[in-house]
């Protein structure tokens, strides 16, 4: 049986990298600073968590997600998959919490969140890497599902 659920996909941009997706910012084009960045994502169907993320973190793969436009640009270097361990928070909440405690601000309207009531799902991450890590850890039953050579 595969892992399934929500989980959060930080990575790091490491030069601006300016996006045109037509379903966001009414079809203008928006950039992204070289920052760190968390993506709240859930995977629900049979391959689970490790199919999604598999997909999210090839360069070459057919567009279909919003973060793909992102996660196919080599400017792009993954540091780390958290799996989050509960059937009752939704994205929002995660996205929700990590706000809430100053770990990351919501940018993008929309991004991520088509079938969902929340602003984003994607996040700039506010804190330094290793208080975001402990934090999450603390905040959210789960675990580190992989970290990337890159770190």
């Amino acid at each position: 049986m595969s892992l399934t659920g929500r989980y959060i996909l930080v990575f790091k941009i490491e030069r601006p990298l300016v996006l045109q997706i037509s379903t966001l910012n009414y079809g203008k084009s928006f950039s992204l600073d070289p920052e760190y960045y968390g993506y709240i994502g859930s995977a629900m169907g049979p391959g689970g968590i490790f199919s999604r993320v598999s997909r999210h973190i090839k360069r070459d793969k057919k567009i279909k997600w919003h973060i793909d436009y992102i996660t196919s640009h080599e400017e792009v270097m993954f540091l780390f998959v958290y799996w989050v361990n509960s059937k009752n928070l939704s994205e929002c909440d995660i996205v929700r919490v990590l706000h809430e405690h100053g770990l990351g601000k919501t940018i993008v309207r929309g991004f991520g969140a088509t079938d969902s009531p929340c602003y984003s799902h994607l996040i700039h991450i506010e804190a330094k890497i290793p208080i975001f890590l402990f934090s999450v850890k603390k905040l959210f039953n789960g675990g580190f599902l992989k970290f990337y050579p890159d770190l």
